[in-house]
């Protein structure tokens, strides 16, 4: 594949796949990146496509990677990092004008106790 090829490729695959080797489930995977399970199992069928290779096996409740799976997160790491870190430079971060929405999950105890500091901090 040579950099052209790289068009029809969709990067955020590769983040699906990155999840998906960290939590070798789907649903938990689905959760972490706020889609749902039959989300996650159709990106996972595409990058079985896209890579040739079964990647993740059922074993019982688990999935369990090939060695082809294993071998793909050393290749990307590095890529991964590089377009990261350039797109997070490509903007400067000023909380005071920034109308970004961030979302805070926390249990129903971390709310109890760490919320009212916190909400305190951040005003």
């Amino acid at each position: 594949m040579n950099r052209n090829d790289l068009r029809r490729v969709d990067m955020n695959l590769l983040v699906i796949f990155e999840t998906l080797m960290f939590e070798r489930n789907l649903t938990r995977a689905g959760e972490k990146l706020f889609l749902g399970q039959p989300a996650v199992s159709a990106s996972l069928a595409k990058l079985r496509d896209l890579f040739d290779d079964p990647l993740l096996v059922r074993n019982g409740r688990v999935l369990e990677p090939t060695q082809r799976a294993l071998a793909i997160p050393k290749e990307l790491q590095p890529a991964m990092d590089t377009i990261s870190g350039a797109v997070s430079r490509a903007k400067d971060f000023d909380p005071s004008t920034s109308r970004d929405v961030f979302r805070i999950g926390l249990s129903d105890d971390a709310e109890f106790g760490l919320f009212p500091p916190l909400l305190k901090q951040i005003r």
